[in-house]
């Protein structure tokens, strides 16, 4: 498995705070010497840390990313290591915690044994045929060199376009993310203010329903009162009606008893007069006191009649008000009653209401929590992808570097055998074969 050294030069991305970034820096390394942190942001390539594994560099570069650097992983082989000759500082960690800086011991490049290369001189060909299959070979390796570097370009444009399309999608993803959250925190706004107005409405329902209650008690008994006011109104009149019975019943006697008086006065008087007609003046006289007795007596009956009606009235009408007190009674109970079951159902429904609201919240919530999460996985996946691309990329350029040395190496070794034959060639020596 390749391990791999994590390198920073000191690069910090643009648009972001260079002090921030190295406070950053101090607190994740774990660095508290100034000249250590000046000495990192210095420009020179410094190893933060080596031999990581594929997972443990990804992660260290997407941190250094994040926190505003630009580093660079390289793979821990010995010839990566030779070719990067530059890097001669590594940041290591003191049994303390605290971070120094030390310098690496370059290693020697150990020679590589290079086979002998076979000459083979024709003195027969001319000095001019050699030059142009030289001029041939130096074409052919400029050709390989120049596509070569093309590739290399390319490649490095490609990665640019990477990564400027990953940096697109990712602040996508961002703004996408926070419109979803400005939704999900208004309709939350909106939810709450809907259940605010839906509870002021109960609360306005309940309190128009106490106010019509109490019109409807205040109506009740104004009616009460009136008839109340009406019966003792009745009864007074029933009174006069029977006090003016009485007195003109006491008058018809009055005036009987003073037409009799008087008639036995005018018959005493007419008895000297009229003897002979004493008989006739006493019968008819006792008829006629007959008369105004059947007539006193008719009277005084029709009287008890009518006071007995006024009676039986006073009775009904006295019946009545006690039925409709307890009419009036019965439908204040009835309407206290009913706005019990009123204010118990505007309370159910309040309630309903504030549970759903508190739902609704939870529900939000639970979509807000899960837009966060997936933009933080997206993220972290793009992340992961740049890296993977990053990984690729410079693999991809080690492998052209590499490619590029050879092309070097066997056109250095060419040009040599290319030289050496031209000048056996003058020299006029016989070939060579190895």
């Amino acid at each position: 498995m390749k391990s791999f050294d994590l390198t920073f030069s000191g690069v910090v991305l643009p648009e972001r705070d260079p002090t921030q970034v190295k406070h950053d820096f101090a607190q994740f390394f774990c660095i508290e010497d100034l000249t250590v942190l000046d000495e990192i942001f210095s420009g020179k390539t410094i190893v933060l840390r080596q031999n990581l594994d594929r997972r443990a560099a990804a992660e260290y570069f997407s941190k250094i990313t994040q926190m505003g650097g630009q580093a660079e992983l390289v793979t821990s082989d010995e010839e990566s290591r030779s070719k990067s000759a530059d890097i001669s500082l590594k940041l290591e960690q003191e049994s303390s915690g605290i971070a120094r800086i030390i310098r690496m011991a370059k290693e020697k490049p150990t020679a590589k044994v290079r086979r002998s290369v076979p000459l083979a001189f024709t003195p027969s060909q001319p000095a001019q045929e050699q030059h142009s299959r030289l001029d041939r070979i130096l074409e052919t390796g400029k050709i390989e060199l120049n596509r070569l570097r093309d590739r290399v370009s390319q490649m490095r444009e490609d990665s640019r376009r990477d990564y400027t399309r990953l940096q697109h999608e990712k602040e996508q993803l961002q703004r996408t993310a926070d419109e979803e959250l400005a939704i999900i925190e208004q309709n939350t706004k909106d939810q709450l203010i809907s259940t605010q107005s839906e509870i002021a409405r109960i609360q306005a329902d309940q309190q128009a329903s106490k106010q019509a209650l109490a019109l409807k008690l205040a109506a009740a008994e104004q009616q009460e009162y009136d008839q109340k006011k009406h019966a003792h109104l009745e009864e007074a009149r029933l009174k006069a009606l029977q006090e003016k019975l009485r007195e003109e019943k006491e008058a018809a006697l009055t005036d009987n008893e003073e037409r009799r008086r008087s008639t036995q006065t005018d018959a005493e008087n007419e008895v000297k007069r009229l003897q002979q007609l004493i008989q006739e003046i006493r019968q008819q006289t006792s008829l006629k006191i007959t008369e105004l007795e059947q007539q006193a007596e008719t009277i005084s009956l029709n009287i008890q009649s009518e006071t007995t009606e006024l009676e039986q009235q006073r009775i009904d009408t006295q019946g009545k008000l006690e039925q409709d007190m307890i009419a009036l009674q019965q439908r204040k109970n009835d309407i206290r009653r009913q706005f019990e079951q009123d204010s118990i159902a505007l309370q159910r429904r309040r309630e309903e209401r504030e549970q759903k609201g508190e739902e609704a919240l939870a529900i939000l919530r639970d979509q807000q929590l899960e837009v966060k999460r997936k933009r933080d996985t997206g993220i972290a996946d793009i992340e992961r992808e740049h890296t993977q691309l990053e990984l690729n990329a410079r693999q991809a350029l080690k492998e052209l570097y590499s490619r590029e040395l050879e092309v070097k190496r066997r056109y250095d070794e060419t040009l040599l055998t290319s030289q050496a034959q031209t000048l056996q060639a003058d020299a006029g020596e016989p070939s060579l074969h190895s």
